[in-house]
Parts: structure tokens; sequence; C-alpha cells
């Protein structure tokens, strides 16, 4: 193993939010989506219901989609543009 790799002054950053404070940042996220500045859709390629969710596992073991996203609790909504409500 090459040891000059550990030579440097390193700073470990939290993979979950890296130097994000949630409590500031995340309002202003919010604001860039509604306000389509930020363009999160776009990589959303397929939502599963529940009971596809076998389905949702085999197409990212197989490479199948980007970006799966299961939606259980809202599936009458058009995710994620038309208001949101839960399903009996």
């Amino acid at each position: 193993m090459d040891m000059r790799l550990f030579e440097w002054d390193k700073t470990y950053l939290n993979p979950l939010y890296g130097k994000c404070c949630p409590e500031r940042d995340f309002p202003i996220l919010f604001e860039h989506y509604r306000q389509k500045r930020l363009l999160l859709d776009e990589l959303v390629s397929r939502v599963y219901s529940l009971d596809e969710l076998s389905d949702a596992f085999a197409h990212m073991l197989e490479g199948r989609n980007a970006k799966g996203v299961q939606n259980s609790v809202y599936c009458e909504a058009k995710w994620p543009h038309e208001k949101l409500t839960k399903t009996p």
C-alpha cells in the first residue's frame, strides 16, 4: 500500500449531509425545487408501488434504472406535482 496517501492533513465529512446545515439549507433547497430551479424530478427514472417492490430491486440490480423511487403512502398522487393525499 502506498502510505503517501495518509500523509496529507484530511478532514472527514459526514457523507449524509457533508457541510449541510439542514435547518438552514433545506428550506433553501425546497424553495429552489418549488421554483423549478432544482430539478429533482428529472433524476427519478421510475416510481414503484409497494406491489412492485421486487421489480424495483430487480431493476436496480440489473442496472435498468438510474433512480427508482418507492411510493407506497401517496400512490394516489402523481408524484410530486399534485397535492399529496394519503391512500386508505
